[in-house]
């Protein structure tokens, strides 16, 4: 897989589909913007379609906040993960900065680390109330955190998440089955323990 070629110091992970599955009703939120916007769109993916669909941004904001209020309860309904916070701790303990970046506002991004028990391990967190896209959001990472992209390992889970980080130059693994043509896959983040040995 070529992973043991590069020297790894950062790790950086998406919240939603990748380290939790958040229980939104996404369909619902889509609709409840939908019918408030007085659209057809099909708001598929969401934030890039509201950035196509929206021009003012005030009804922005509003629309966002609308969004937020469905996360907020979503992340509020989210339990600890011992094995997760393992997994991390001992990224931090082998000196590798741990950053998130979200789609999902700064409020329940953070309620759900701090639910999962990992919040304090993060050194950054990227949200979409900093930036909303996510090549963008990995290319202000790399900024902050002073590191090269081939210093990078990204996971995501969603075709948009593949294509920044390998674009980027990135190494990007995939949790879940949404980018068949993705070179690592995992089942789910907490496999990502079986390529500590590699990418350290």
């Amino acid at each position: 897989m070529g992973i043991q070629l590069r020297k790894i110091r950062c790790l950086v992970t998406d919240l939603d589909g990748t380290l939790v599955r958040l229980p939104i009703d996404w369909d619902y939120v889509r609709a409840k913007i939908r019918n408030f916007l007085k659209t057809n769109h099909p708001l598929k993916p969401l934030l890039p379609s509201l950035n196509e669909v929206i021009q003012n941004e005030e009804l922005m904001r509003t629309v966002l906040s609308m969004i937020e209020e469905e996360e907020v309860k979503a992340v509020e309904k989210i339990g600890k993960s011992p094995k997760l916070r393992e997994i991390l701790f001992k990224l931090k303990s082998r000196n590798m900065k741990l950053v998130l970046i979200t789609q999902q506002s700064t409020r329940p991004a953070k309620i759900a680390l701090s639910k999962l028990g990992i919040l304090d391990l993060f050194d950054l967190i990227i949200t979409r109330n900093i930036v909303r896209e996510r090549e963008e959001q990995l290319r202000k990472v790399i900024e902050i955190m002073g590191v090269s992209p081939s210093e990078v390992v990204f996971v995501g889970d969603a075709p948009w998440d593949y294509e920044a980080g390998t674009r980027l130059g990135c190494l990007t693994i995939m949790v879940g089955n949404r980018v068949p043509s993705a070179h690592i896959r995992l089942s789910s983040f907490l496999e990502l323990e079986k390529l500590l040995d590699y990418i350290l």
